[in-house]
């Protein structure tokens, strides 16, 4: 990831589990806010993007294969230590 990409990743994150951490804590499930979030990247690729809920799917495959990645590099790294 490029550091502009990176730097937005990060700042939206941090947005969206300041909010998850609010709504947790007026007792919405954590699954429900994350489904809720999930579910946002349709709407950000219809309304903004003008694109499809096929262009939100695949944002949502390309941060798993990302998070997967991320996950096996860990694993891996704490083999080698």
């Amino acid at each position: 990831m490029s550091d502009d990409v990176e730097a937005v990743v990060t700042t939206v994150l941090r947005k969206v589990v300041g909010r998850a951490v609010k709504f947790h804590r007026k007792g919405v499930r954590l699954e429900t806010i994350a489904l809720a979030f999930l579910m946002s990247t349709r709407d950000i690729a219809s309304q903004i993007g003008g694109m499809g809920p096929a262009a939100a799917i695949q944002w949502m495959r390309k941060a798993l294969d990302v998070m997967e990645r991320d996950l096996i590099a860990k694993q891996e790294g704490s083999r080698h230590e």
